[in-house]
């Protein structure tokens, strides 16, 4: 079983600078559930954002299991 960070400690490095964060795939998930259930401020959202396409660009699993809710999401985005 992976390393899960809280959620609130994910959004607080993806706002540092430097950082080098990577999501895992459980991690990955809760992230994407939070951002289709919360409204976020645009800057807020852009760095969460690159953290989740990020992970799937190197996680086929997740990319295909979440391809459809990544299409709604990027309504938002």
């Amino acid at each position: 079983m992976a390393f899960l960070r809280p959620l609130w400690e994910i959004l607080v490095l993806a706002r540092t600078p430097g950082t080098g964060i990577t999501l895992n795939c459980d991690e990955c998930f809760v992230v994407m559930e939070y951002l289709s259930a919360s409204p976020l401020a645009e800057a807020e959202l852009e760095r969460v954002r690159g953290l989740i396409q990020e992970h799937l660009q190197h996680c086929p699993d997740c990319r295909e299991h979440h391809e459809q809710k990544l299409k709604e999401l990027e309504q938002y985005w």
